[in-house]
């Protein structure tokens, strides 16, 4: 709740010291670089997280070799974007969001990029070995750590203070956990193995492939959304208004996204010990809690927008309509995660990336109508249409998988239908 508090609160402090056309020009390339990590990442947060839950106990020494091989990967491909990331600011800025003075801004955050790629897979490892506690502690120091350096680096600098803030703060929070995975990994007597990663380079081909890719299509559909609202004649603004929404749909995913990353190592366990009476109860539960959990949420916010959206600043009290369509959105897509979890813990990482074609090709299509003509409220509709078809999509896949792997959908005291 802290860290989540601090997201929240760090952008309210940049919004209202930068005003709403520089807020919406920093939001434009920290979602965009931000975005850039599921796909830079290859997807070993995920991939990590089910690893160090299965091999944990059972094979320690294969677990280490996964984990300097995840260590190595996430290096290579973090320096190697950001470097590229470096090269071509100018033609992001200018090619992209019409707006060359933000090629300076883009080259400071392609070290945001970094640090946020190498942080993926070790913060998927801590979930894997179940350190709830210590990632507590690390959550708390990243929202302090954040407010603390918005404050102060947005005060003195302005814009480039606030891209200034994100990298320090990333930095500082790959160093939190680099810390954290290594006393983690002592105590369950993991010892990580770089010299022989390479041994396990299965894992790549196995998972990342498809993990990467379903990233990229993520990614792109942001950008693309980024681009299509900075080449309106208010684009900046509209993408204020859309940041400053989307911080209250951040606040509804929050609980459930936390919930469902606890669930997961747990379904996996549940799923390599073919336990299908307790992972149907775990899948059932974690769906119907964080739903429920999301709607009520969302219902609460929605009358509370106009409050909470007046905190940012002048005009930003228009963006009630991006925030309704923005919170329906949430719920549809709590739903879609908890229900993709029985893909993840199968280790079905081709169907998710299907499943994210479509929900990409949907979404580009959306956003290309509306966009163009409603902005950000065209955004926000766009991404609610997406999120119902993808729900629609993983409830069907689930149903089938789970009839191929003896998992009964309904139990004694289970009255939900997928």
């Amino acid at each position: 709740m802290v860290a989540q508090g601090g997201v929240y609160a760090c952008s309210i402090i940049t919004a209202r010291i930068l005003g709403q056309q520089v807020f919406g020009q920093f939001a434009m390339v920290q979602s965009t670089v931000a975005s850039m990590v599921n796909f830079t990442s290859l997807g070993l947060g995920t991939i990590s997280t089910r690893c160090v839950s299965q091999l944990k106990s059972s094979d320690p020494e294969r677990l280490g070799r996964t984990l300097g091989l995840s260590s190595w990967t996430t290096l290579i491909t973090g320096v190697i974007s950001a470097a590229g990331l470096m090269i071509f600011a100018p033609y992001v800025a200018r090619g992209m969001f019409h707006a060359e003075h933000l090629a300076g801004d883009l080259r400071v955050v392609s070290l945001y990029l970094l640090f946020l790629t190498m942080n993926v897979h070790q913060s998927g490892a801590m979930l894997g070995f179940e350190a709830f506690r210590q990632m507590a502690r690390l959550n708390l120091m990243q929202g302090v750590t954040a407010v603390v350096c918005t404050l102060l680096l947005v005060t003195w600098f302005g814009l480039r203070g606030a891209v200034l803030a994100v990298t320090v703060t990333a930095a500082l929070v790959w160093l939190y956990y680099q810390k954290a995975l290594r006393s983690e990994c002592a105590s369950q007597g993991v010892r990580v193995d770089y010299s022989n990663a390479w041994a396990e380079r299965d894992v790549l081909s196995h998972m990342v492939l498809p993990a990467s890719l379903s990233g990229g299509v993520g990614w792109i559909c942001v950008l693309s959304g980024n681009v299509l609202l900075a080449r309106l004649p208010d684009g900046f603004s509209q993408m204020a208004l859309y940041t400053a929404a989307n911080t209250m749909r951040l606040l509804i995913v929050f609980l459930p996204q936390l919930t469902t990353r606890v669930v997961g190592p747990i379904l996996c366990n549940l799923q390599a010990t073919n336990d299908t009476k307790n992972y149907r109860k775990a899948f059932w539960m974690n769906l119907k809690i964080n739903t429920a959990v999301a709607t009520v949420g969302a219902i609460a916010l929605a009358v509370a927008a106009p409050l909470l959206l007046s905190l940012f600043g002048k005009g930003f009290s228009s963006g009630g309509t991006i925030a309704g369509l923005l919170l329906a959105s949430s719920v549809v897509e709590v739903a879609a995660w908890c229900v993709a979890q029985a893909w993840y813990s199968h280790g079905k990482f081709w169907w998710a990336f299907g499943s994210n074609v479509a929900w990409g090709g949907c979404l580009l299509l959306l956003m290309v109508v509306t966009v163009p003509k409603h902005g950000a409220v065209g955004l926000a509709f766009s991404y609610l249409v997406a999120w119902v078809l993808i729900l629609a999509i993983v409830s069907v896949m689930a149903v089938i998988l789970f009839r191929r792997n003896g998992v009964e959908i309904e139990g004694p005291t289970d009255n939900a239908v997928l």
